[in-house]
């Protein structure tokens, strides 16, 4: 492909062939067509979907394009397929990109590479480091799961505002909770901060919990960030086969 002859999809290639590299996409427990002849949006294996309960693995178009072009991708869904590197900066290329998940992976340095319509973020399980980027407050996302990392430093104030599904824990966290993340208790489904080193009181905030949706859980560590209507260590997973939460 000549970049003259598509400059669009020209870049969505690059990006994608960026992240196949900068993760040693060779090694890779599945190829899902990664640089293959076929159109990029093809680059995927299993059976395609834009939902928590799609199978397919690889890169995908035409799940909620704003711009309403079918040839964009917008999903990308690569977890526990022995990535090994780093995030490119050159992710944040694929403009439309709403659902990235490169979760259970060995993907180490800092996070890099968001996109301005990232809406669900999996990077979980990994072994990033560095700070929580403040630009992710800037991002329209409604899941972030960064729990199980290396992260350090204080959660950036305006962080999951709006997002019903947050989860933290397990990091090297320090400070306190914004406000933004426990004022939002009322549509939180999963808040996870537990296994850090956070100090807060949320005390006055538990009436918001308490009158939440079916199935919201906060978990926090009880020696530092008062919470009586916290879980003391763990949330169970938020979604089951019915797609709400299981413990509702």
């Amino acid at each position: 492909l000549k970049p003259e002859s598509d400059p669009d999809r020209f870049v969505q290639r690059y990006a994608l062939a960026n992240l196949y590299f900068a993760t040693k996409g060779p090694e890779w427990s599945v190829q899902n067509n990664f640089l293959s002849n076929r159109h990029e949006c093809y680059w995927y294996t299993g059976e395609a979907g834009c939902n928590f309960f799609a199978t397919v693995r690889g890169a995908h178009c035409s799940c909620f394009s704003n711009s309403g072009n079918p040839e964009k991708v917008d999903y990308i869904v690569l977890s526990n397929n022995n990535l090994n590197g780093t995030m490119p900066e050159s992710l944040s290329l694929l403009r439309e990109l709403w659902h990235l998940n490169l979760a259970d992976n060995s993907i180490h340095g800092e996070i890099a590479g968001l996109g301005p319509s990232l809406e669900q973020l999996f990077l979980n399980n990994n072994q990033l480091s560095g700070n929580v980027p403040t630009s992710m407050t800037y991002l329209p996302l409604d899941f972030l799961y960064l729990d199980s990392n290396r992260l350090s430093g204080t959660i950036p104030d305006g962080l999951g505002e709006y997002a019903p599904g947050i989860d933290l824990s397990e990091n090297m966290l320090t400070g306190s909770i914004p406000s933004s993340m426990y004022s939002n208790f009322a549509n939180s489904l999963r808040l996870g901060l537990h296994g850090n080193s956070l100090q807060d009181d949320l005390t006055e905030y538990c009436a918001y919990l308490e009158t939440s949706m079916c199935g919201t859980c906060a978990s926090v560590d009880p020696e530092e960030v008062i919470c009586p209507c916290c879980n003391m260590g763990w949330c169970p997973e938020p979604y089951g086969a019915t797609g709400r939460a299981p413990w509702c």
